[in-house]
């Protein structure tokens, strides 16, 4: 009898052992869940570890290092002026290929003294003149007079957003270019040369952010005090205003471009090939060709791709919404 009465007791335990269980599996589902949600997310918590995070990352690198040898301007000319970067050899599992690098170096003291004088003529053009129109330019009718034709007020609202177009454009390829230099490029000491030609990057960047917002503010006022005038008018002052942007583009000459181009070219592919190959060891050449989908990114290297991105990100945005209620505000007080 005694054993017969135990017997329940048992099954209850067993039903209990079942229940807790059953209880404890969506707890470990959760937790699955929060991984590969985290994992999903890698501009959140970006994970060296994570394949998904590696991949995000070494798809927005090439899509930087394409824009960077694209961007022959004034200031990576002045950045990359100094490098020198020898012949570089490497073998493939299909074909053995030979890169020969350019290793011409601008370093007469003409060259130089050009280029400094060209930099300054850019810095006045992209700084100076858009400050120098809005600290002296008086507005006799006040800030917002709504005193425009609509037809003034539709032709400088398109100007407008033109002007804001630019502006993007010139985040997604100037500004994009110099910041991939800058913080995945400019540690190479033994290539670039003097050290002093990594800060025409912080120059180029700065020189253009202002030159951003005082063309902006330049052309806010030039508009609201011409708006009775000539359509032509208007549309001048909006092409000064975009030379202003573009300045440091416009000085470049063809030589200089091409020659840019190809010096951007060789330190882009030597970063690239220190980022695969960080050992940099003559006997890895011979190694079979790696799988470029599989390559690891460090975790130096996934922080300085989230901080780009994120930058980025958040100042495409702002543009775009200042941009376009600028548009908006100053059509309405024309």
């Amino acid at each position: 009898c005694n054993l017969h009465t135990n017997l329940p007791s048992i099954h209850s335990l067993s039903i209990n052992s079942r229940d807790k269980s059953s209880t404890n599996a969506p707890t470990g589902n959760k937790t699955n869940q929060m991984i590969v949600k985290t994992c999903n997310n890698p501009t959140y918590s970006p994970n060296p570890s994570c394949p998904q995070c590696n991949a995000w990352a070494r798809d927005l690198i090439q899509q930087w290092r394409a824009v960077a040898t694209s961007n022959s301007i004034m200031y990576t000319y002045g950045f990359v002026s100094s490098a020198s970067f020898p012949d570089n050899k490497k073998e493939t599992h299909h074909s053995t290929t030979t890169t020969t690098t350019s290793t011409c170096n601008v370093t007469s003291i003409a060259s130089n003294i050009l280029l400094g004088v060209l930099t300054i003529v850019s810095l006045v053009i992209q700084i100076v003149v858009p400050i120098a129109i809005v600290v002296t330019l008086p507005a006799p009718n006040g800030f917002c007079p709504n005193q425009a034709q609509p037809m003034t007020k539709i032709i400088g609202f398109t100007l407008c957003l033109y002007f804001v177009a630019l502006t993007i454009s010139m985040c997604l390829n100037k500004l994009r270019g110099m910041g991939f230099l800058k913080l995945f490029c400019s540690q190479h000491d033994q290539h670039l040369g003097s050290k002093w030609n990594r800060f025409f990057l912080d120059i180029g960047i700065l020189a253009n952010l202002i030159s951003m917002a005082a063309a902006g503010i330049a052309q806010y006022l030039l508009f609201i005090r011409n708006a009775e005038k000539d359509y032509v008018l208007l549309v001048l002052q909006s092409l000064a205003m975009q030379f202003v942007l573009t300045v440091d583009e416009k000085l470049m000459t063809t030589a200089w471009t091409s020659w840019t181009k190809r010096q951007l070219v060789n330190l882009v592919n030597r970063e690239e090939e220190q980022s695969n190959d960080p050992g940099d060891d003559d006997d890895d050449d011979s190694d079979v060709e790696r799988d470029q989908s599989n390559m690891h990114v460090d975790e130096n290297t996934l922080k300085r791709v989230r901080l780009m991105y994120v930058a980025e990100a958040t100042f495409l945005g702002s543009v775009c919404i200042v941009g376009i209620a600028w548009s908006i505000g100053l059509a309405y007080c024309m």
